[in-house]
């Protein structure tokens, strides 16, 4: 984007990204994470990882009748590019699935279909307050819980390692449990991710796109 070639040639490199806007600039892109008391034993820490949040109300993603909303949401997104593009002074180019590069629009109609694809993800206020539903443990450490190992193709343990930066990273292995809150939503980004319906330059371009 705006003529810079994407540095992120590898999931686990985007991840580490994410995992270090989040904890340096309180920005959340595609994942989002919180240390709180362990729900199963109040005498250790768990790091809760979670789904991010779309910037519009979930209904505007779900239901048809605000599909104007969206594309005038998808417009507003390509004008905020091109005039971020003028200030630097660089015309902002993006890759469709093709790796061809297409106007903003279509790259911005791109971003608002992978937020539907959230939203549709996101639960209802019965299901938030199933905390037997949220509580998936796992653990960064090699065994039958570790997070790589369910979640093949999501580097969950890159965003963690970035996130946590600065603790000993043999207490996370050992002791502390990393909780997968929307256990469905990480399925679905392991299944995007595992059959390449998306590129390491599409989501390096969201993810600079949501920091603007």
């Amino acid at each position: 984007m705006f003529g810079f070639a994407s540095k992120d040639a590898s999931l686990e490199a985007l991840f580490t990204k994410i995992g270090r806007t989040e904890r340096q600039f309180f920005v959340s892109i595609l994942l989002d994470s919180g240390a709180s008391v362990d729900a199963k034993d109040n005498k250790k820490t768990a790091m809760y990882i979670d789904q991010a949040f779309v910037l519009l109300p979930r209904d505007y993603y779900i239901l048809p009748n605000f599909i104007s909303e969206l594309q005038n949401y998808a417009e507003d997104l390509a004008e905020l590019l091109r005039e971020y593009g003028e200030m630097i002074g660089q015309e902002a180019t993006c890759a469709n699935h093709d790796k061809h590069f297409l106007r903003l629009i279509q790259f911005t109609q791109w971003v608002v279909e992978l937020e539907v694809q959230i939203a549709l993800d996101l639960w209802d206020e019965s299901e938030n307050r199933n905390m037997k539903l949220k509580y998936n443990a796992f653990k960064m450490a090699p065994g039958p819980d570790n997070i790589r190992a369910t979640f093949k193709s999501v580097p969950i343990d890159s965003y963690v390692l970035a996130i946590s930066d600065g603790v000993r990273t043999d207490d996370i292995d050992t002791n502390t449990n990393i909780v997968i809150e929307h256990s469905s939503y990480f399925m679905w980004l392991d299944a995007l991710f595992d059959s390449n319906a998306v590129t390491t330059d599409q989501l390096t371009n969201y993810l600079a796109l949501m920091f603007l």
